[in-house]
């Protein structure tokens, strides 16, 4: 009878970590597909590259995609990691209560550790994300720039919607 009290405290205990491992999966979804669309990118690249060594101007132009894309792959290879560090640590955390629990053992200093590593894992990732999104910005700006007749469109476009005021147009 006085298991049951604390099982049911193991389970609630449970309860924040497991909501982290959902939470840090659908993340590691989103980021491996993020990786898998750059990586893409950049073999497309390296085919537009061998096609067009005669076009200084875009070979540039692709050179300096390239290599902004590659290092967003790196530092998305670092979110991945961080988050799978993040679930493996939760998952280490769960484990402690679980054999709390069984054994009896002190392991909460040990889970607490584990939890904390994980949640420090997890806004690493959110640092790197926030630097991929930055640095996915800058490869449009690349792409954009190398056919300036199509930035100067957009800049013109850009600095049109900032004079007007779209809460009119979907209020008309």
């Amino acid at each position: 009878m006085t298991d049951q009290p604390t099982l049911i405290g193991v389970l609630q205990a449970s309860l924040a970590p497991v909501t982290v491992i959902t939470g840090a999966g659908l993340l590691l979804g989103a980021m491996t597909n993020r990786y898998g669309r750059t990586s893409d990118r950049i073999r497309s690249l390296m085919q537009d590259y061998r096609n067009r060594r005669h076009d200084e101007r875009s070979v540039n132009a692709i050179v300096a995609e390239i290599a902004i894309l590659y290092r967003r792959a790196r530092m998305i290879r670092t979110e991945i990691v961080s988050i799978a560090v993040s679930i493996f640590c939760v998952s280490i955390t769960i484990f402690c209560l679980f054999l709390n629990l069984v054994y009896g053992n002190e392991l909460d200093v040990i889970a607490r550790t584990f939890f904390l590593l994980s949640l420090c894992s997890l806004i690493f990732a959110m640092l790197f994300f926030i630097a991929d999104i930055v640095a996915s910005l800058r490869a449009l700006r690349v792409v954009l720039s190398s056919d300036e007749e199509l930035f100067g469109a957009c800049r013109e476009r850009i600095r049109w919607l900032k004079k007007v005021d779209l809460s009119q147009e979907f209020n008309a």
